[in-house]
């Protein structure tokens, strides 16, 4: 049988050198486990506790939640041009559609996925919260009611909603680009 250390190639490079062949194959070891076992990042997005003064970034979460004794509603970022960011308008969820949409999202397979729906919406400044449910008539005027307003104005201007949640560049009719938190 003829000695394998004096074969060419590969085999006799590594049967001359088994100490780099070996560490070789632990350091891929060590990548392998370490991708495996890093975790993933949590999605982040803006908050706001102060009308959209100023925000910060925090875990994605179903806003509003407590910061600091204050109530932190999500602030929907917004760029023209690549200039600097600002708030387009402020996101929240009432008590029901905030249970339900925790519940989604406490499935693993449902992580990344916030599906729309009874939100609400209001640009800062703003003193009343649009509902997304407001795009029916029916439903706007029951909410008008309910808040006391007259139901004649509930759907003044259009659909309250789309008009908040459409975001154009100040000075201008062009569309302002969502901004998200770096990953």
């Amino acid at each position: 049988m003829a000695d394998d250390s004096d074969a060419g190639g590969v085999r006799g490079w590594l049967n001359k050198h088994p100490g780099v062949a070996i560490g070789a194959v632990a350091a891929l070891l060590v990548i392998i486990l370490a991708f495996w076992l890093w975790p993933e990042p949590k999605p982040q997005s803006y908050y706001t506790t102060d009308d959209g003064k100023t925000w910060f970034t925090a875990d994605r979460v179903v806003p509003p939640f407590d910061k600091g004794g204050q109530e932190a509603v999500q602030a929907v970022m917004f760029s023209c041009d690549g200039g600097a960011p600002f708030v387009g308008y402020l996101r929240r969820y009432p008590p029901d559609a905030k249970a339900r949409l925790e519940a989604h999202m406490s499935d693993p397979k449902n992580q990344f996925a916030m599906p729309p729906g009874g939100e609400e919406v209001k640009r800062p400044g703003d003193k009343e919260w649009v509902s997304s449910n407001s795009t029916d008539p029916g439903i706007a005027i029951r909410e008008a009611m309910a808040k006391g307003l007259d139901p004649r104005t509930a759907l003044s201007g259009g659909d309250r909603f789309s008009k908040i949640t459409t975001v154009v560049c100040p000075g201008t009719t062009k569309q302002a680009i969502e901004v998200l938190p770096p990953e």
